[in-house]
């Protein structure tokens, strides 16, 4: 399903719905307790947030991240370094 969402997206060639796709992948294995995926989603959501320059973007990432650890995540090393790269990229913007 995703490769084929995915290849729709690129033929239509939707820039923002394509830079958005890893947030809605991020919290979709976030609802499974799937943290390792979701966190590998949220860093290509950051990474495009990145490279599109779009600090609303940023905004999103940040909830993925209060949403991580709201539940109960937040001391996992994966999600503290997802936190330093959010920071990073705010750092980036300024």
């Amino acid at each position: 399903m995703k490769e084929t969402l995915t290849k729709s997206i690129e033929i239509g060639r939707n820039t923002w719905l394509f830079a958005k796709m890893p947030y809605d992948w991020a919290r979709a294995h976030l609802q499974r307790g799937e943290i390792e995926p979701c966190v590998a989603a949220g860093r290509q959501f950051v990474k495009l947030a990145t490279d599109l320059k779009s600090p609303h973007i940023n905004k999103r990432g940040k909830k993925l991240l209060k949403e991580l650890k709201d539940s109960g995540y937040g001391s996992l090393r994966t999600v503290t370094e997802f936190e330093n790269e959010i920071r990073e990229y705010e750092r980036a913007q300024k």
